[in-house]
């Protein structure tokens, strides 16, 4: 999935699943059984199939008591009882367990991503849905899911690591880190586009956050991103340090 999306390999596994609108393996073989089991129990109680599994041979299998014990520890134990019972609401329950899993995550990356960009996991981002592959769209999907080429990024690859606070920016005197908030909002560098940018979305520079810039129609997002990535690379080109990164597109 990250090499049909252009992105290195380093982007967390979470964050390409998120952006995708899919769960991991695991999680959707667990859905799958879930409403294998869920199917069984609302036979009618003549099925061959419904009296093979509830015999006695049956249930007392490791298999059988394996899944009882995994739907009891998830409050799941309605399914075998055949009482009241959501095969929907179990779902919803396993997705939003592993997201909230995803967000507790220390990696900076990932709290990036989970503050600014993501919406919800059960859908695949609007960008990716509704505009065709191209250079510019997949430029926009590495900056989403931080397979950037901006120093809080580029910093990661040097050894030994230099810490955070140290990935300044090179285009501008404020000594900031050149994340993705500094690029979008902040560096001096930018700003006539930034000016020219937000006048176009009727939105002021002193109030804006990456996820409101970012909450915008597919073709938008493609056009302003397009228009940044294009002031980046002449940036990268006036400066030493981005001549020996292996890719400085964003």
């Amino acid at each position: 999935m990250k090499r049909t999306l252009h992105v290195r390999k380093s982007v967390p596994d979470g964050v390409v699943l998120c952006e995708l609108g899919r769960v991991p393996l695991y999680l959707y073989c667990r859905k799958v059984l879930l409403k294998y089991v869920s199917r069984i129990s609302e036979l009618p109680s003549d099925r061959l199939v419904k009296k093979a599994c509830t015999h006695a041979s049956f249930v007392n299998t490791h298999w059988w008591q394996k899944l009882s014990l995994w739907l009891n520890q998830h409050r799941f134990e309605g399914v075998l009882a055949e009482g009241p019972f959501s095969l929907a609401n179990a779902e919803e329950h396993l997705g939003n367990k592993w997201v909230h899993g995803i967000c507790q995550s220390s990696a900076t990356k990932v709290s990036f991503f989970m503050d600014n960009i993501f919406f919800d996991s059960n859908v695949m981002a609007s960008c990716l849905r509704n505009i065709r592959p191209s250079a510019s769209l997949f430029s926009l999907i590495k900056f989403r899911l931080g397979g950037h080429s901006l120093r809080v990024e580029t910093d990661r690859w040097l050894r030994p690591k230099s810490p955070r606070e140290q990935r300044v920016c090179r285009h501008c005197s404020m000594q900031a880190v050149e994340d993705e908030q500094h690029f979008v909002f902040d560096c001096p560098f930018y700003s006539i586009i930034r000016v020219n940018t937000f006048r176009c979305l009727a939105q002021t520079t002193n109030n804006g956050t990456l996820g409101s810039f970012l909450n915008r129609t597919p073709t938008t997002l493609v056009l302003l991103h397009t228009t940044y990535t294009c002031a980046f690379k002449s940036g990268c080109l006036m400066s030493h340090h981005w001549l020996h990164t292996p890719d400085y597109k964003l």
